[in-house]
């Protein structure tokens, strides 16, 4: 996993007009404590990562809808939430979503097709230096 890591840092740090995205989320539930590296160029698609897990998992964007547009603020950038996809080989087994304004990224949710819910909060201290990977414990 490190290895596609660097290799979308290195990629997309050689493209000036591309912004690449390494975030580090953790589940709220301590019940089910899940971690992982989320990726991208992009918002069209996403790769994520759990820890302690050998493949990656793609997220393909399906939609997004602005929130809060009747307060937005002059000059500041809107507020979406983004939906995606999760597939593991080649079929849909759940949904994503992702609070966005501008380059803050918020919750990420994750609804399985039983519609169970995980919500995972961005941990900026998991981000290592070279902001291209998390350091999990």
């Amino acid at each position: 996993m490190k290895l596609i890591i660097l290799l979308f840092c290195i990629s997309f740090s050689l493209d000036s007009f591309a912004q690449t995205y390494v975030k580090c989320y953790e589940s709220v539930d301590k019940k089910t404590k899940l971690s992982l590296t989320l990726v991208g160029n992009s918002l069209k698609n996403l790769i994520i990562q759990y820890k302690n897990q050998d493949e990656s998992i793609l997220l393909r964007l399906k939609g997004s809808k602005q929130i809060n547009k009747d307060i937005q603020v002059e000059g500041r950038p809107g507020h979406f939430v983004y939906f995606f996809d999760e597939i593991i080989d080649s079929k849909i087994y759940g949904e994503y979503r992702i609070d966005v304004q501008g380059a803050v990224f918020g919750d990420l949710i994750y609804q399985s097709k039983t519609k169970k819910e995980i919500i995972f909060k961005e941990n900026l201290n998991l981000l290592q230096q070279d902001n291209c990977n998390c350091e999990w414990n």
